[in-house]
Formats: structure tokens, sequence, C-alpha cells
């Protein structure tokens, strides 16, 4: 601090601020440590004065406030526990729904809790609250001694969110009682866990809920054993997990799968499309992933995919299990949201390859901890080759990542890669999409002019049975390409040749659009790249011959001479 500064002024870049320190017992009444306040200046002289004034009325405002009898966070918990005790009191009463459109009331009244617990979501997120929530809170602030008016600013708010939460926590229970009655209500929210919590209310009709059937968590793990008969793609299979796992979160594990109603999967399916695309990865329930903020959910796309996963589990149920009654899902689809549009990555033009192959990591980088930056190091490492390899091969960067040693075999009529689960040994160690991802893919002669064959040998050398490309780390299930997508972003992020998609699968879409402007027919692109191909012909005969597919490759031009860019062929004294 400058000599003469007042203890209170600080000064970030050339403003200053004013900072006080609140003393214990206010820090742990408000939940705030200390206030900050610009004072909208850069002149000294100008902030030492408004310093003063405000230091003066943080004195008064802190007697004040010691002088005040005012309730504690625990008694304002404690208020709105009671709060609530009475909230579930209130939807502990017969409901009378019409026998005859019975399902269309229940859903009704589901479908009206979302929609509320929607509006609650969102006023908990921007802390701006309805007056419904501000009514709701005067109660609460009321029932600990104090009126709301009259509480702190931060002590308002918090009232406020109680409220809000209190209120979002009373329509899960009503959702719970009409869906399962049977089971207790054990709560979503911490604050009123320890409420009393309500089971078998005369307001559902049992007898018209729940029937005899087999068990939905049963069902679904004999579905995904069908699912792993069929040796399908490891990502596919995690994805209809995720779906199912999710399903069964709202359903209950142990639902009898015949008390499943149409209404139920309806509001599954909506909630699908509103997802948090941000949780992706995260271990967060289902309920938690959900919000009403349009730019954040997930993709129309996406969401598609979830739902038909779920709508296939029950036409599986329907047709191997005599006890399924019926199908809910059937006719429910799930359309894309108005105005979206399907997003790929957009391959690069040549002088955008140009330019990624002028960067420091292929021109020159300064260590292998800064390849950001220009410097004499040109070793052809790890990270250097995935981006030589992935124009060249369409591989996508999980298959990338898992390669072996072993896998490139270089001393074949023509030389290629094996992508495949399996090590040399036989053993199944790897992940693919799914059965159409097993190929061959062959070598193009300027890999091999570029060093390829000697970098694998060297690597399998040094570090005998581990991965190829080691520095990148794998991440897990679905997500394998996570460390060579993450660098790759960050590198195409910093030179400005990243768009949305485009960390590794721009690579794919560059080869092929590559491959089609030289005139190669879909078919044989597809076969290159590992694409299922949809017709009963193309299954007859097997995989397309390498012999094919190195003419395919050798089609391939990006209209300028790579090798000479990239620095000339391999040299041992300077790769």
């Amino acid at each position: 601090m400058a000599a003469g500064r007042p203890a209170h002024l600080q000064r970030r870049a050339a403003a200053y601020y004013v900072r006080f320190r609140l003393p214990k017992n206010l820090a742990s009444l408000l939940g705030i440590v200390e206030i900050c306040r610009a004072l909208h200046t850069c002149d000294p002289k100008i902030a030492k004065s408004r310093c003063l004034q405000a230091t003066l009325w943080f004195r008064r405002t802190i007697e004040t406030l010691n002088n005040m009898p005012s309730p504690s966070r625990h008694d304002l918990e404690q208020s709105a526990r009671s709060f609530f005790e009475g909230l579930a009191r209130e939807i502990d009463g017969p409901r009378k729904f019409d026998t005859t459109y019975f399902s269309e009331e229940l859903a009704l009244n589901i479908e009206a809790s979302n929609d509320r617990i929607r509006e609650l979501d969102v006023q908990l997120v921007t802390n701006t609250f309805d007056d419904a929530v501000k009514f709701k809170a005067e109660i609460i602030a009321g029932d600990a001694g104090m009126p709301l008016g009259q509480l702190s600013d931060e002590q308002q708010l918090y009232t406020q969110k109680l409220a809000a939460r209190a209120e979002r926590e009373q329509l899960e229970m009503l959702k719970h009682l009409l869906t399962k009655p049977i089971q207790p209500f054990l709560g979503n929210d911490a604050i009123f866990s320890t409420a009393p919590v309500l089971s078998i209310p005369s307001a559902v009709p049992i007898s018209q809920t729940f029937e005899h059937g087999p068990r939905l968590d049963h069902l679904v793990a004999g579905y995904m054993e069908s699912m792993k008969a069929r040796s399908l793609g490891h990502s596919h299979m995690d994805e209809v997990g995720r779906a199912l796992g999710w399903f069964q979160e709202r359903m209950g594990h142990d639902r009898d799968i015949n008390s499943i109603t149409k209404a139920d999967v309806r509001l599954f399916r909506d909630d699908i499309a509103r997802m948090d695309g941000g949780m992706r990865g995260k271990a967060r329930p289902f309920e938690k992933r959900l919000t009403s903020i349009a730019k954040n959910q997930i993709k129309s796309a996406t969401a598609i995919k979830y739902w038909r996963s779920v709508q296939a589990f029950f036409a599986w149920a329907a047709a191997e299990h005599d006890e399924v009654e019926n199908n809910p899902t059937t006719r429910l689809t799930l359309k894309a949201k108005k105005g979206e549009q399907r997003q790929s990555p957009e391959a690069y033009s040549a002088e955008e390859l140009q330019l990624l192959f002028s960067t420091p990591l292929y021109a020159g980088y300064q260590s292998v901890r800064r390849r950001g930056l220009p410097g004499t190091c040109m070793k052809r490492e790890g990270h250097w080759w995935t981006g030589v390899l992935m124009p060249f091969t369409g591989l996508r960067a999980g298959e990338l990542s898992q390669f072996l040693p072993d896998d490139f075999i270089f001393d074949a009529d023509i030389p290629h890669i094996k992508v495949r689960r399996e090590n040399a040994a036989g053993k199944q160690v790897k992940q693919v999409k799914n059965q159409s991802s097993v190929r061959d893919v062959p070598i193009a002669p300027v890999l091999l002019e570029l060093g390829l064959a000697e970098f694998v040998a060297a690597r399998a050398k040094r570090y005998p049975g581990e991965r190829l490309f080691r520095e990148l780390r794998l991440g897990s299930k679905d997500r394998i390409s996570d460390g060579m997508t993450k660098f790759w972003a960050d590198y195409l992020k910093k030179f400005g040749l990243w768009k949305p998609g485009r960390a590794t699968h721009v690579w794919r879409h560059t080869l092929v659009a590559g491959l089609r402007a030289s005139g190669v027919p879909e078919e044989d692109i597809g076969s290159f790249v590992g694409h299922k191909r949809n017709t009963m012909t193309s299954e007859y005969g097997g995989a397309h011959p390498l012999t094919r597919k190195a003419k395919t490759i050798a089609q391939l031009s990006y209209g300028f001479d790579i090798v000479s860019l990239l620095g000339g062929p391999w040299d041992p004294h300077r790769h």
C-alpha cells in the first residue's frame, strides 16, 4: 500500500475502490465476509475524499446492524422449514380426478408443476423473484421475527431464495405423490431434507396407477445385455446407457413398467430437450441437468438420439416380454427446435491448412512446453504427428488417441493402420464407435516421406507397450479423445482457426471434402473413413480391399506441397 493511502482504499489498474471487512459476528449472520464498492474515479485526491465518506457510512452501518435484533441464517432456514411443512400439508389431500380422463388430468397437473419449476429455476439463477415468491418470503421473515423490508439486502435476497426453493420442493413433492405414491418422498433440497416426508396419499387411485409387471431396472439390464451381444460400438452403448439411466431416475428404478403412462414418458421426452449442454461429462442427477435457458440446452439432434434410445428400449421390451402390456412411447416424436440447424464443422480451405502448417508447432517452436511460441525446435513428436495424420487418414480423435505402435503395419505390400478393439495379442484393450469403424486405413506416401515409420519405431523402443500418443491423456467412456480435443481446441483458438466443432473432427470433414472435390465416389469415401453403410448390397462381400482404399487416398490433393511446407522429408539429424 502506498504511503498515506487510507486503510480501506484500494486500486485496481487506474481505478480506485473501497474494501471493508465485516466483523465475524456480522459476517456469519449475513453470509458475506467483505464489502467492495467502486469509487468511480482515477484521481487519488477524489478517491481519498470518497473513501472517507464511505468509511463513515460503513461504521454507522456496522453500529446499526450490531444493535439490531436481526434473525440469523439459521433462524431464517428454520422458519423456511416450518413454512415448507405447511406447504407439504397443503398437497396431502384428496384430488378428485375424473376416472374417464385420469391420464389426461394427471398429465396436466404434472405439466403445470414442471412449468412453475422452470420459472422458479430462472428466478433462482437471476435473483429476480415474482410477487408469489415475495409473498412467501414475507411469511418466512415474519415467522423469524422481523418484517422482510427491515432485513439487510443480503438477508432479503436469501429469504426470497428460501421461499422459491420451498415452493419448488413442494412441486417436486406433488409430482412424486402423483406418479410414485407408494414410495416415500426423500426430498431434493438439503434445506428441507429434515422436513416430514409423505407417502401414499388418498389423492391417487392406486388401482388405476399400478399394475403387476416386470421392474424397470430388470428390463433395462436385459436390454443392455442384448445390445452387448450385437457388438455395438462403445460410444453408442454409453449413449443408450445414459438415456435409460436418466429415465430410471425419473421413473424410479423399481417401477413396475406397466405403470408407466404416456404422460410420464411425454414429460420425460420434453425434459430431455431441456438438458444443459454444459453438464456433459459431469456427475449430476437428471433433475439438476435441466435448464430453461434455451441457448444452454443441448442440440435437438442429441436430444432426439436420447429419446430414440428410450423408444427402442420400450419396443424391445414389448416384443420380448409378454408381461409388458403396451409401449407408451408409440407415436411420441421429438422434433427439432424451430430455426435450429444442424451444425457441422466447416472443412479447412487450402489457405487455412497452409496457415495451420505455418504455425510454430510446424514451423519451429520454443520448447515442448511452449509449442505455441516461435522457436527453433523442429522435433516431430506426438502433437506434431496428430495434426498431420488426421487430414490424410480421416481418423477420429478417439481412434488416434488409443493407437499402439503395433497398429501400424509398415512391412505389408500396402502399409496401413489397423483401427481395431484388440492389440496384436488379440486382447480387447480399445474402444471403437461402431462395427463399421473397425477398418484398415492405407498410409499415404506423404506420411512415410515425413517419417511416420521412424516416429513409430522410436516410440515403440522408448515406451514399449504404451500408447503411441502417450502425451495426450485419455478421457473416460465416450470422452476418450478429451486430451487431444482440448489440446487442438486451445491451439486452433490461439491462431484464429477455431470455430464450433473445429477441434479435431474438422479434419475428417476436410478429408471428405478433399476427396469429394477430386471426384471420388461417395461409397469409396465412406469406406475409407469408416462410415456405416445403409444398403443390403453394401453388406455383401465384406469391406473394401486395401488396394481400392489406396487408390482412394492417392487421389487426395490439398493444392500445395505439404512436405516442403513442413520442412522437407524426415531427417534424423533434424527431427
